[in-house]
């Protein structure tokens, strides 16, 4: 598949931020946000992985 340059930024983007704010969390909001930011990485992939499977 050739990767749409816009696409592999914005998943970046999206999982970096996702992983700024996980580290930014005060302890208090440590595990709802570790949390939520699991769950932005897994769905992430899912995109990533429904992009390489896509039809050329």
């Amino acid at each position: 598949m050739a990767r749409n340059p816009d696409i592999v930024n914005a998943l970046t983007a999206i999982l970096l931020h996702a992983e700024v704010i996980r580290r930014r969390s005060t302890e208090q909001e440590r595990a709802e946000v570790s949390e939520s930011a699991s769950r932005i990485t897994f769905n992430a992939r899912r995109i990533w992985r429904a992009l390489e499977a896509a039809p050329k």
